[in-house]
């Protein structure tokens, strides 16, 4: 498609490196749409689909600084020129002139400048118009208006270009022609303009369209929606040099100031700070009244005493605690009397009522005016140690019910204090210091307690306390002078290890000081004579014998006789610690029989015996019993026939050799 396009008649600057965006894109193909459309008029058409680029930190922010609210693409480059990628040019490529200087929304001084013949002013300063045919021609913040007194052409205009700029009258807001911006309210913080509007879509963000009053009058206005956000300054605004009142406000009052665009932006409030009223013939408070002190102000007449750091002063506070500053020198304040304030009519402070201060003396009066009264005179109590000032209760024991009051104009004294006495030993505080029978039982001997009975009225001096060190190497005694313990050694006194087996411990000194027992070089013996029991030494316990088992032949039959005839020795066993009784031993029987054996073990046999009896066995020949276990045998004594059982060992000869024993016992 070929589009022919009207350019002026300048010489052509070199094309730029285009660099596009999005919106810009966008922007290009409408601007040719309109081109092709009027090929006689050579007019560039303003896009309507661009929306201004505002943040909530800048919503009235130049479009040559940080914001494109009134500007014909969405964007400025880094420098805030307009540039489409020609670097400080608002060219459309090929569409009209569209180049800086000249072409539309460049910078501009005067009409000459422009392409359009139109310069005008924006919020970023004066700029180049351009030619429009309706409203929707225009971008978005801009519309289309005549403009030119003779021969006028229908230009864009910008709308809002003194949005949020200080202002104080509705006149300051009111750009060329626009007569619907008002200058608004915004407290404290001073007036800013608005820009007329029907609905929030006619604001930008962070811009609500508000009702607002002047009297009768009433429009609705763009203006901060956020109560603590303030207005930036445009580049008109810094231009314009307009200024508004605001307030400085803290617990003293509210003082006027002014603030104003400059280069850095909106300047803070400058003004006076209120502060508490004084009199310096200034209004201090900023409530339209010189030296209207506060009804409960108060002044004080202040002396001073000798001493201090005596410093070069302006002021109080220049000095040390307890100094003031007097004749510009550091001075001990001896007191402050206060008064009632007044002011003169140059600014002084008069302070009336104010006493004198001077020393306090014992008078019931508060002399140098720092609320106490007569407070440098005391007793001290002594069953506390207590200070007790004047008017106050005092004393104890008998002269307890008291109070201290002034006996001179330098003195105060326990209205009781005459009835004290002597303390003795009776039960009583008699020297009214809160003790009882103190020292009135002393025996000089520090190693006593010196008590009274009260009850009694005598002294009772028992031991104050015991010296005893628990070391038995040591004589142990309390010296009367000073009370305290005396250890000497006892070297060479027995004593006990603690070791049951060391025998003969005694004390020795011990090379630091003190004393110990040493173990004896003999051992204890344990031995206690008792095969029955296991002896040893616990060093804990001592000597101890443990029962054994031990076993130990006996004999009880006399001396000689043990193995001699049929005598022998038995055993005894040890149980529980000693010997049973002993088992097994035969002694000597008491009479002599005749059975060929030494019964009383005299190492005779049978000695003075004759046969009265003949005992004949009968066993078998292979000495085998005869009847049972046993073989029948007969015994022929005297007259009798005796026959029983008897053991028959032996073979059949034994008969034989019974018989002849006992003939044998009979014959002469």
């Amino acid at each position: 498609m070929h589009c022919p396009i009207a350019t002026p008649s300048r010489t052509p600057r070199p094309a730029a490196v285009l660099t596009l965006r999005a919106g810009t894109l966008v922007l290009i193909c409408a601007l040719l749409t309109a081109a092709c459309s009027n090929d006689s008029t050579g007019t560039v058409a303003a896009p309507t689909d661009i929306a201004p680029d505002v943040t909530s930190n800048d919503l009235a922010a130049p479009p040559d600084a940080q914001t494109d609210v009134y500007d014909f693409d969405e964007g400025t480059d880094a420098t805030g020129s307009d540039s489409f990628g020609d670097s400080g040019s608002d060219t459309l490529g090929d569409v009209g002139s569209g180049e800086c200087p000249g072409g539309p929304f460049c910078t501009c001084t005067q009409d000459t400048q422009c392409d359009s013949g139109a310069c005008i002013t924006t919020a970023n300063g004066k700029q180049c118009s351009k030619t429009c045919g309706g409203a929707s021609t225009c971008p978005i913040g801009w519309e289309c208006q005549l403009y030119g007194a003779v021969d006028p052409v229908s230009m864009c205009l910008p709308k809002q270009v003194s949005l949020c700029s200080p202002c104080k009258a509705h006149s300051d807001c009111q750009v060329g022609g626009d007569k619907t911006a008002w200058c608004l309210d915004y407290a404290v913080d001073g007036k800013f303009c608005g820009a007329t509007c029907a609905s929030d879509g006619d604001c930008p963000d962070g811009y609500g369209c508000v009702d607002q009053k002047d009297g009768a009058s009433q429009s609705k206005q763009c203006r901060l929606k956020a109560a603590a956000a303030l207005c930036t300054c445009t580049t008109w605004g810094k231009q314009s040099g307009l200024s508004t009142d605001c307030q400085i406000v803290n617990s003293f009052g509210m003082c006027g100031g002014s603030r104003s665009c400059g280069p850095d932006g909106l300047s803070a409030c400058s003004g006076k700070v209120a502060k508490a009223e004084e009199c310096n013939a200034e209004d201090d408070n900023c409530d339209g009244k010189i030296d209207n002190l506060a009804p409960d102000a108060t002044c004080f007449k202040t002396a001073y005493q000798a001493g201090g750091s005596g410093k070069a002063c302006e002021q109080d506070g220049d000095c040390l605690s307890g100094e003031g500053c007097d004749a510009l020198i550091c001075k001990m304040i001896l007191g402050k009397c206060p008064g009632k304030p007044t002011c003169t009519s140059g600014g002084q402070l008069v302070c009336t009522d104010a006493a004198t201060p001077k020393k306090e003396i014992c008078n019931n009066e508060d002399d140098d005016c720092d609320g106490l009264t007569d407070e440098d005179f005391f007793v001290v109590e002594l069953s506390t140690g207590a200070t007790v000032g004047v008017g106050q209760p005092c004393g104890s024991g008998l002269c307890a019910g008291g109070s201290v009051q002034c006996q001179t104009i330098i003195t105060a004294l326990c209205t009781t204090s005459n009835l004290a006495k002597i303390e003795i030993c009776n039960g009583k505080d008699d020297d009214c210091n809160g003790k009882s029978d103190e020292a009135t039982c002393v025996d000089d001997n520090a190693c006593t307690a010196d008590n009274c009975d009260g009850t009694t009225g005598k002294c009772l001096n028992p031991d104050l306390k015991s010296c005893n060190d628990a070391n038995p190497c040591t004589g142990d005694s309390c010296d009367k002078q000073s009370g305290g313990c005396v250890h000497s050694v006892l070297s060479g006194a027995s004593c006990s290890d603690g070791d049951a087996c060391s025998v003969g411990d005694h004390c020795e000194a011990d090379p630091g000081g003190g004393a110990l027992c040493l173990a004896g070089a003999a051992s204890q013996s344990c031995d206690d004579g008792n095969p029955c029991t296991d002896d040893s030494c616990d060093p804990a316990k001592g000597c101890v014998g443990l029962p054994n088992a031990a076993t130990s032949d006996c004999y009880s039959g006399g001396n000689g006789t043990d193995g001699v005839g049929i005598c022998h020795n038995g055993k005894k066993l040890c149980k529980d610690g000693k010997f049973g009784v002993c088992d097994g031993e035969v002694v000597p029987s008491g009479v002599e029989a005749c059975d060929g054996v030494d019964d009383d073990c005299d190492g005779f046999t049978d000695e003075g015996c004759k046969a009265n009896a003949l005992e004949i066995g009968f066993a078998g020949l292979a000495g085998q019993a005869a009847v049972g276990d046993q073989a029948a045998w007969l015994e022929l004594g005297g007259e009798s026939l005796t026959i029983g059982p008897a053991n028959a060992t032996g073979n059949g000869n034994s008969t034989w050799t019974g018989l002849l024993r006992w003939l044998a016992a009979w014959l002469p």
